[in-house]
């Protein structure tokens, strides 16, 4: 009867050293845990930070984009309808007007020249940015949709792993209760036969 008492008590004692073992390294856990989640939130308000100034550079970019689309659609119509004396005060430099004629000095004639040339360079120039600039912008709303599916599925996976250690928690106490009735049974049992 002692010894089976006595192994029962011994076994209680060894699981209940392993249970408050466990336990210590579940605060442990937690702990980190908490740090973890902190850290994450800090980097999350940072990162939420940093998308909102990306996002109002890229709408800025888009509103000058849009006002220079509009100076240069209406910069032909209203240089169309200059004299050649106009024409020649805008260009300045030494530019000259005979009639219909604008006469330019030899570097303001290169200058204009050039300028004309590089006008198709810039437009495509400015075509393939406007196209970085909305691929950019699509980028960066991929990366925040992203971020927002993986802290929900992070937030998910703590919710599934609090309930599962909430069930795990149970199931300990209700195995205790189990061992410590079976011992009291194995107690009474042996008490009745050692009587007998």
């Amino acid at each position: 009867m002692s010894l089976a008492l006595a192994l029962l008590v011994g076994t209680y004692l060894i699981a209940d050293r392993k249970a408050e073992a466990d336990r210590t390294q579940l605060a442990v856990a937690q702990a980190q845990l908490v740090q973890t989640v902190s850290a994450n939130r800090d980097f999350q308000s940072q990162v939420a930070q940093q998308l909102a100034q990306l996002q109002a550079q890229n709408a800025d970019l888009a509103k000058a984009l849009q006002a220079r689309q509009s100076v240069e659609v209406k910069l032909p119509a209203q240089n169309a309808s200059l004299s050649a004396s106009q024409v020649a005060q805008g260009l300045g430099q030494g530019a000259t007007a005979s009639g219909d004629t604008i006469v330019l000095p030899l570097p303001l004639g290169q200058l204009a020249l050039t300028d004309m040339q590089l006008v198709p360079m810039l437009q495509t120039d400015k075509a393939q940015l406007t196209t970085e600039l909305a691929n950019e912008t699509q980028s960066l709303q991929l990366e925040k949709d992203a971020h927002t599916s993986d802290v929900k599925a992070l937030q998910a996976q703590i919710d599934v792993d609090k309930v599962e250690l909430k069930a795990e928690k149970a199931l300990a106490r209700r195995s205790k209760l189990r061992w410590f009735a079976a011992g009291v049974v194995v107690g009474f049992v042996g008490r009745a036969f050692a009587k007998v």
